[in-house]
């Protein structure tokens, strides 16, 4: 059984900051990514419920969204 670990991330829109998080299967290569800019995509009904774009390292994603 792999150990999940989290990511968490801080965007703004329109001058208000939010904070998110993305659960990810634990692997020290996430640790060299502390600071790294990544793509977030935010509702534009709601900028509080969003998601980020990982890249190459997609693969390790545990974080399931359900879109409506």
């Amino acid at each position: 059984m792999k150990q999940g670990c989290r990511i968490k991330y801080e965007y703004i829109v329109q001058g208000k900051t939010y904070h998110g998080v993305v659960g990810v299967d634990c692997s020290s290569i996430f640790k060299k990514k502390i600071g790294q800019k990544i793509t977030v995509f935010y509702s534009s009904k709601n900028a509080q419920f969003s998601q980020v774009n990982l890249g190459k390292l997609d693969k390790y994603r545990s974080t399931i969204y359900m879109i409506e």
